[in-house]
């Protein structure tokens, strides 16, 4: 009787490391599975703060905009360099980069009438990518 005691001592002794290692690796794993789930809220966190700070900057600099819009001389200044409007009696003359294959400047008003030479407008390509890219890497 003896001996069937110690047999069966040593079989819970068993099943109880058994036992414990398994606790142990599934604690690990949920412990693992943990840490990666915080390092993603984290990073998550960190993006989301950075838009924040990105939105806080452009607003503020629409702020600034918006704010030097209200000037009249500011609107005045745009009004003449993005819509080039004039004022009554003023005349527009539009100085353009020189070309590759000259080297003066070319004075034009705003009626495009060209003051001096001509300009030689590039005719548009219809192609498509597709094709062009075909051309540059098979036909030089």
């Amino acid at each position: 009787m003896i001996r069937g005691k110690k047999f069966k001592a040593k079989r819970f002794s068993r099943f109880s490391r058994l036992l414990g290692i398994v606790l142990i690796i599934l604690i690990a794993i949920g412990l693992v599975q943990e840490i990666n789930n915080r390092r993603q809220i984290q990073q998550k966190i960190a993006s989301l703060e950075a838009e924040i700070g990105q939105a806080q900057r452009e607003n503020s600099d629409l702020s600034g905009l918006i704010a030097s819009g209200q000037d009249r001389g500011y609107l005045e200044k745009e009004a003449r360099l993005k819509l080039g409007l004039q004022k009554p009696g003023e005349k527009v003359i539009l100085i353009l980069k020189p070309d590759a294959d000259n080297s003066s400047d070319t004075l034009i008003d705003p009626t495009q009438k060209i003051i001096g030479k001509e300009l030689t407008v590039k005719p548009l390509d219809e192609r498509s990518n597709l094709i062009k890219w075909r051309d540059y890497f098979f036909k030089h």
